[in-house]
């Protein structure tokens, strides 16, 4: 019997056989995945092995050769197109990149996970760039998007590159330790500081997925608790109307928090219809811009404590066009 050979990097350095294997086998159920290993037509070094082992870095895995041809029923009836070359791909700008992390300026209108109607989403540029460089040693690692941004949200989106990497960024994520700032355009003149602590649930029936419960930490509400600060940094008109350019301040980070956060209190995004603000006819249908993150010192991934996203020109022309004063590349916030 023919075996091939992969060797296990510094990424698949703990992680069980039979994870690695689903990587390789990805249709496969796993019950199927289970019997061979036990039939040894899966082997760590030459040797026999249970499917919950731990594999170690350097570690040779060696897999029977007709496990991984396609069968007859998986074949398909017609042939499949090409995979796009990275270079047919958005360009992606880079804010920060290290071995553990690279953070993006997250373009508008692609979203950070593949769906209906998109053609490419981050996460497909970023593991066709991997996949094209030395670093694609892993045999069960692929980079991709840490955390969320909603397709129409533009800024700073952290991806992972190596599994430390991902591992700390993740749990900082879950621990509340990072400090997320957002630029966005409301409507309505927000004069002074506001703090908004609300329970944001999903809704069960309805036109909308999620829906708001304004009654503040109450006991018998349910859903999670998300507290948002606004402040205001300029103010200014659009089409008549008054607009305010309001940095956001978020630590929870709970899906549609600052949407729905400020169509609960009087001041929806720009263009957010979804959330009661007015349609726009704008180069952006909103302007929501993750803007700075604020990094814990010191970590073991070498993020340096502040990170920044320049905002687009579509956002910097829809600010001229309202009138909103603000030299954001002179602001860093630190005030805030």
């Amino acid at each position: 019997m023919l075996f091939l050979h992969f060797t296990a990097g510094p990424d698949d350095a703990r992680r069980r056989l039979d994870k690695i294997i689903r990587k390789f086998l990805p249709n496969a159920p796993l019950s199927a995945i289970y019997s061979y290993i036990r039939k040894s037509l899966v082997r760590v070094n030459g040797k026999k092995t249970d499917a919950a082992a731990r594999v170690n870095e350097g570690d040779l895995i060696d897999i029977a050769d007709f496990l991984l041809q396609p069968q007859p029923a998986e074949l398909p009836s017609e042939p499949e197109p090409a995979r796009s070359r990275p270079a047919a791909f958005p360009a992606l700008d880079d804010v920060f990149c290290n071995d553990f992390l690279r953070v993006i300026n997250k373009p508008y209108d692609i979203p950070v996970q593949g769906c209906r109607g998109a053609r490419v989403s981050i996460a497909d540029i970023v593991q066709a760039e991997y996949a094209e460089t030395a670093r694609a040693s892993s045999l069960s690692f692929k980079p991709g998007p840490l955390h969320r941004l909603d397709r129409k949200t533009t800024g700073l989106l952290v991806c992972s590159r190596n599994l430390e990497g991902a591992r700390w960024f993740s749990a900082a994520v879950r621990d509340h330790l990072l400090q997320k700032r957002y630029a966005a355009i409301v409507q309505g003149c927000l004069e002074t500081e506001r703090i908004w602590t609300d329970k944001i649930e999903r809704e069960t029936e309805g036109l909308h997925r999620f829906r708001r419960s304004l009654a503040c930490r109450s006991g018998g509400s349910e859903g999670k608790t998300a507290d948002t600060r606004a402040v205001p940094l300029a103010h200014g008109s659009y089409e008549g109307e008054p607009v305010t350019l309001v940095l956001f301040s978020i630590g929870s980070g709970r899906t549609h928090q600052i949407r729905l956060h400020g169509g609960a209190h009087g001041f929806p995004l720009l263009g957010d219809t979804a959330y009661g603000g007015r349609p726009i006819s704008e180069a952006q249908s909103i302007y929501l811009h993750a803007w700075q993150l604020g990094i814990p010192e010191p970590n073991p991934v070498s993020l340096p404590p502040l990170l920044c996203a320049p905002i687009s020109t579509n956002f910097q022309k829809m600010l001229k066009k309202c009138l909103l004063e603000w030299d954001y590349s002179a602001y860093n916030g630190s005030d805030i």
